[in-house]
Order: C-alpha cells, then sequence, then structure tokens
C-alpha cells in the first residue's frame, strides 16, 4: 500500500514538472501569447459591476494577505487540538512554498504581466501565479491535514471538491481583472501541487524519523 502511494506521487510530480516545463518553454511565444490573449478577452467580455465586487473579494483570499490570514487561522486551530506538528509543516509550507519559491520563479522567468484592460494594478512578474499556486498549496495542505486528523474519506473528498472549487475561481478571478495570463494560473497550479506533493513526502519522513 505505502509503495502504491509513493509511485502514485512520483507519477503526479513527473506529470506537472513536464506540463510545467512545457509552459516554461512556450512562456514567451507568439503564439502562446495569443492563445492567452483570446481566452483573456472571452473572460473580459463578461465584465459587469456585480462579477467584479465577486471577484474582488475572491482575489483577496488568494492574495498575501488573504493566504496568511487563513494560513494563521488554521495553524491556531491545529495548536488548539495540540496538533502542533500539522500546523508547523503548513506555516512552513505555505510560507516556503507561496512564499519565497513563486517569488524565486518569477525572478526567473520574468513574465510582464498582460498589456489589456487591467481592473486592479498590480506589480512585479507574472509567471506563475501567486494566487493559483498559493491557493493549491493552502487549501491542498488543510484538505491533506483534515484527511490524516479524521481519516475520513468522505469529509476528505467534500473539503478536496470545496477547495477545489475555491481555487478554480480564485485563478479565473486574476484572468477577469487583467493581471495574469490564463497559463500563468495553470502553471501556478502545477508548481503548488508539485510542492504540496513534495512537502508532504518531507513531512512523512520526518515524522518516520522522530518516531525512531
Amino acid at each position: 500500500m505505502h509503495k502504491h502511494k509513493v509511485s502514485i506521487s512520483v507519477f503526479l510530480i513527473a506529470l506537472c514538472v513536464f506540463l510545467f516545463t512545457i509552459i516554461a518553454i512556450f512562456v514567451n511565444r507568439k503564439a502562446l501569447k495569443q492563445f492567452d490573449t483570446a481566452i483573456i478577452e472571452s473572460i473580459q467580455g463578461m465584465i459587469s459591476a456585480p462579477l467584479t465586487t465577486f471577484f474582488l473579494a475572491v482575489t483577496f483570499i488568494g492574495s498575501v494577505k488573504g493566504v496568511s490570514i487563513i494560513t494563521i487561522i488554521f495553524f491556531c486551530y491545529l495548536f488548539y487540538r495540540r496538533n502542533y506538528l500539522y500546523g508547523l509543516y503548513l506555516i512552513t509550507s505555505v510560507g516556503v512554498g507561496a512564499g519565497i519559491l513563486n517569488k524565486l520563479l518569477k525572478a526567473f522567468f520574468q513574465r510582464e504581466r498582460p498589456d489589456m484592460l487591467r481592473i486592479v494594478s498590480e506589480s512585479g512578474f507574472s509567471f506563475p501565479s501567486g494566487h493559483a499556486m498559493g491557493s493549491v498549496i493552502l487549501f491542498g495542505g488543510i484538505a491533506l491535514i483534515l484527511y490524516k486528523m479524521n481519516g475520513m474519506v468522505k469529509l476528505t473528498i467534500v473539503c478536496m471538491v470545496m477547495a477545489a472549487t475555491l481555487i478554480i475561481i480564485i485563478g479565473l478571478s486574476r484572468i477577469y481583472l487583467g493581471v495574469h495570463y490564463p497559463t500563468d494560473i495553470i502553471a501556478g497550479y502545477v508548481a503548488g501541487v508539485i510542492w504540496v506533493t513534495i512537502s508532504n513526502f518531507f513531512y512523512k519522513s520526518l515524522i518516520k524519523m522522530l518516531k525512531v
């Protein structure tokens, strides 16, 4: 059973690394920008006052402040439940993955943000999306922790569906607001999955070491 889980994790990481690499290779190519622009124009064709208000609220959840607030709240909950290692895992995973790693990737690829209609102003590079990557790392980590704490498959599935829905909406909000290309979002999702999988592996290894 353990070997089966390891095989799935390795396959998932390999697949995500492949997808990220393909996007990264073509990130500044004209054909990819045309693909991105077509999707942005389609999504921004639905612009309305109520939808803008909704996406502004949603995008805050995936922002540095939003992710930090949710992380701290859940961190406090875990410490209240005396699940100290889970709390440390979550805050470390989010801090390193959504914070440091995302900034390093953006600095490396240096992709400029879309030069189109911007409903909000953003500075810095766009690839991969910090909102997309951070939301996957945060909510993916929370889903894993809830499963490990409770061992309830049904509850985990419900949490994962809710988390996936929110993550997708956060990604759409960034495209709608004109601050990210769709491929920024996809790359952010993929990078987030890679980080969650790797950090979860290291967490399990640490637990084994501590038990020994």
